[in-house]
């Protein structure tokens, strides 16, 4: 049977729809530990279900068959000959195991997709965790950038004429290289949660073009 995932929180498009689920989504949004526990639970219930519904199949396959059987022997009694009672029993052996084999494989569908579901945010939360994680690398690095700047705006205080004008070009030069990294790092920011790493070499460009103004100071 089919269960809501116990989401706490609901945002942009949605883990792809979660499958084929209509689940809506999370992509980008807060997936925590939580819901990911909850929907390996939910996967694992779905499981038991798969496994109920094929016991069950066979105990009503197996019911039939007895059934059968027992017409069977009446039918072999004289008179003999296949009974209506037979014929009946032969189609509710068939009838049981089609029923049985098409609930296992509802049951086993709704267990894949909850499989799929659980992999899916596992994947979400592991691709926040990492840009969480990046994120605050490079916002770090960006304050250690501040205070260099600062650093070097404070040496061109007494500069005039020519070599304050080359100093300034220099210092805007780094200070716009500066800027493009936040910039990049904003776009990882607000990129889709499993599709931020293909902004990373963009943002450690960024990050190695100012290195290399701060290493020409």
């Amino acid at each position: 049977m089919t269960r809501l995932q116990p989401l706490k929180t609901l945002g942009l498009a949605g883990l792809a729809g979660v499958m084929a689920m209509g689940l809506t989504g999370f992509t980008g949004c807060e997936v925590d530990r939580d819901d990911v526990i909850a929907a390996r639970d939910d996967a694992a219930a779905e499981r038991g279900d798969v496994a109920e519904a094929d016991r069950e199949k066979r105990d009503a396959v197996n019911e039939a068959q007895a059934e059968a059987d027992r017409a069977r022997h009446e039918a072999l009694k004289p008179p003999s000959g296949d009974s209506e009672d037979l014929r009946d029993a032969k189609e509710n052996v068939d009838k049981a195991r089609k029923e049985g084999e098409e609930r296992v494989d509802e049951e086993q569908r709704e267990a894949n997709e909850a499989e799929a579901n659980a992999d899916k945010m596992e994947m979400e939360l592991a691709a926040k965790e990492a840009r969480e994680s990046f994120v605050t690398d490079v916002r770090s690095r960006l304050e250690a950038a501040d205070t260099r700047i600062d650093a070097i705006a404070d040496r061109g205080a007494e500069l005039e004429g020519a070599e304050r004008e080359a100093f300034d070009a220099r210092l805007a030069t780094i200070r716009e290289a500066r800027d493009n990294v936040e910039t990049e790092i904003d776009e990882v920011e607000s990129a889709e949660t499993l599709n931020w790493d293909v902004h990373k070499a963009d943002v450690e460009s960024a990050l190695s073009a100012l290195d290399n103004l701060f290493d020409n100071e």
